[in-house]
């Protein structure tokens, strides 16, 4: 969409009323739900590559699962206060 001054028309016949809806996934979400993917994929693979049987990687991805989850959770509420 291209910029426009408020209140005027874009292109795409949309009003711009200076309101910018953010998604709940921007950078940093993102950035985490890449990270914890990537790393425990990582972690999955050395499991399975090891003589091991009990699954430890578990534990980081259960850990690491409540922090995202908490992330998610504070940037959800962050945007129903702004409402």
């Amino acid at each position: 969409m291209e910029e426009t001054r408020l209140g005027q028309e874009s292109t795409y016949g949309a009003v711009d009323h200076g309101e910018r809806k953010r998604s709940l996934f921007g950078p940093g979400l993102k950035a985490h739900i890449g990270a914890f993917l990537i790393v425990n994929a990582f972690l999955v693979i050395a499991w399975k590559l090891s003589d091991v049987s009990y699954p430890w990687f578990l534990w980081v991805l259960a850990g690491w699962g409540v922090g995202l989850a908490f992330h998610v959770l504070g940037l959800s509420l962050a945007r129903a206060a702004k409402s």
